[in-house]
């Protein structure tokens, strides 16, 4: 009986691995795009934070250089298909190239946490 009962849920469980895997492979297509520095304006190939920057699309991504020690945050804006970069470079208040979060308020102000005595960094856009 034991054994009957076991090949019957191994019977379920492959006719259902069946339909899955039908199911899956009757879907379209997905396309990925790599998006670094050599083709965007993210400020480094290491990304930790992706936040949504507006209610159209757009978003802030964190990224740095390990190597370097250069980074920062990126804005990228989809209507018009351009990024902005804040980065340790031009701003070197900013100690750590490298952040954890980022959060936008109401008023389109950005909040970075720093990594590693980085602090927390206020950065007004407008």
């Amino acid at each position: 009986m034991f054994v009957s009962s076991a090949i019957r849920r191994a019977a379920i469980g492959l006719s259902l691995s069946a339909c899955v895997v039908t199911t899956l492979s009757a879907q379209t297509q997905i396309e990925w795009e790599l998006i670094r520095p050599s083709n965007t304006g993210i400020v480094g190939d290491d990304c930790w934070v992706v936040a949504p920057a507006d209610d159209h699309g757009g978003v802030w991504v964190s990224g740095w250089f390990y190597f370097f020690e250069e980074g920062g945050f990126s804005r990228y804006d989809p209507n018009r298909d351009t990024w902005t970069a804040v980065t340790n470079v031009e701003h070197p208040q900013i100690s750590s190239p490298r952040f954890f979060d980022i959060v936008v308020a109401p008023d389109g102000v950005v909040w970075a946490a720093g990594y590693a005595g980085g602090g927390l960094i206020r950065y007004d856009p407008t």
